[in-house]
């Protein structure tokens, strides 16, 4: 499913939900990453 995601784009979404989960409490980042993997898919 990784491999559909254009390089680029997927490298943008990890590197701007490391800037939102650093700058959140801990449960709020998982949260966020548990709904941003549900909604690439």
């Amino acid at each position: 499913m990784v491999s559909v995601i254009p390089k680029r784009v997927w490298d943008k979404a990890t590197s701007g939900r490391k800037l939102h989960g650093a700058a959140r409490p801990m449960q709020l980042g998982d949260g966020d990453l548990r709904l941003g993997s549900g909604s690439l898919h």
